[in-house]
């Protein structure tokens, strides 16, 4: 019976060559989708994985507990101070640490006026290396920032190559950072991240001119000496964080970050990714399979 069955098949397949090659095409096809669709989810993962690790894992990042919409730690209701700093910079392990400042700024340029992100570059030479290295980026025009320099800016991608003023702005070109008058020095490389083509970055001095900013910052970064040592180092932050923000434990009004949290929940997130691209995939073989049982 079952060869019967087999022999009535195979005659059917060469009386229909036609209808025969199509469903032969649809199958390949519907695999080449599926392993396409499963491969690329898996390289997605992998690229945005790597560009993590690009940064470093020896780094901890502290900030303010937040309490609205805004960069990281601009809105908190206690910003973390200089005894914050000092307390992170002298804890056992901590090989070097930098503050950050993350705000909104009014940007003038050829009568036009619009609101951007202005972030700080460390002019100590300890604090600028570590930040340059975390961001690794470099400029495509002009110059990066030196550490003595007097209002200059370095400027995102997007304004060098997009008339988002009424014309682009370029090296050597004057605006104004919140009535301040600043020389564009430089023009950061065209970035993966959507943030750092539209940013401006000015030295710590410069920042905390224009925007009045004393004894506080929006976030810390600090690298540890040894990578084995970073859940111990963190958790002697958070001990002198404690001591300095006078608060008890389970009460702190500050965070403290470390790169196997990031990459959790990065990784938490990409994997419902995979898994709704591979559901997207088996719909496909199921709906390809009615067909060819059709």
């Amino acid at each position: 019976m079952i060869f019967d069955f087999l022999v009535y098949s195979f005659n059917s397949l060469k009386v229909r060559k036609t209808r025969t090659l199509l469903t032969m095409v649809g199958i390949f096809i519907g695999i080449a989708a599926v392993v396409s669709l499963i491969s690329l989810g898996s390289g997605f993962q992998k690229a945005v994985l790597s560009q993590f690790a690009n940064i470093g894992t020896d780094k901890l990042t502290i900030q303010a507990s937040e309490t609205g919409y805004g960069p990281p730690g601009s809105t908190a209701l206690k910003k973390l101070g200089d005894e914050d700093f000092e307390a992170v910079k002298n804890v056992a392990g901590v090989k070097a640490a930098a503050k950050r400042y993350i705000r909104a700024a009014k940007i003038s340029f050829k009568d036009k006026t619009l609101v951007s992100v202005i972030s700080s570059i460390p002019q100590d030479k300890e604090g600028r290396e570590l930040v340059l290295n975390a961001l690794n980026l470099d400029v495509v025009n002009g110059r990066f920032l030196k550490s003595d320099d007097v209002h200059k800016v370095i400027i995102g991608y997007s304004f060098f190559s997009e008339e988002k003023f009424p014309k682009k702005i370029n090296t050597g070109d004057k605006l104004k950072i919140n009535n301040f008058e600043f020389e564009v020095a430089g023009v950061l490389e065209k970035s993966g991240n959507p943030q750092f083509n539209e940013i401006f970055l000015l030295n710590e001095k410069d920042l905390e001119e224009i925007l009045s900013i004393k004894d506080e910052s929006d976030l810390i970064v600090a690298q540890v000496s040894n990578l084995n040592d970073i859940g111990r180092v963190s958790d002697d932050i958070k001990k002198e964080l404690r001591k300095t923000r006078e608060v008890k434990e389970g009460k702190e009004d500050f965070n403290v970050e470390t790169p196997q949290k990031t990459l959790e929940s990065v990784n938490t997130i990409l994997n419902v990714v995979q898994i709704v691209v591979i559901g997207i995939a088996a719909i496909s073989l199921i709906v390809g399979g009615i067909g060819i049982m059709n």
